[in-house]
């Protein structure tokens, strides 16, 4: 059986093996419940962590299959003068 040891702020350290074994790794999530007098610690894959960010994401990767992808700019001003155009207003979204 090993041990662990719990330090400041409640930090316990997973020994290598058990580690080793279930494929856990630093920056991995684990979820944390109490079941009666023991500590269950289960990993998570987190997907949806941040979901408006990741609805984001999959907005501008469907603009870009879809072709809707804006030139390169050298400036501001240039972009905001591209803006103006008939190509550069299909980009822009009311608000």
């Amino acid at each position: 059986m090993a041990l662990a040891k719990v330090k400041q702020k409640g930090q316990v350290t997973i020994p290598f093996r058990i580690r080793q074994d279930l494929g856990i790794g630093e920056g991995d999530y684990l979820e944390v419940t109490a079941v009666k007098n023991r500590i269950v610690l289960v990993p998570k894959d987190i997907t949806d962590r941040h979901p408006v960010i990741d609805a984001a994401l999959a907005e501008a990767l469907d603009d870009e299959r879809a072709g809707r992808v804006s030139p390169k700019f050298a400036s501001v001003k240039e972009y905001q003068a591209w803006l103006k155009t008939k190509e550069g207003k299909r980009f822009v979204r009311p608000r």
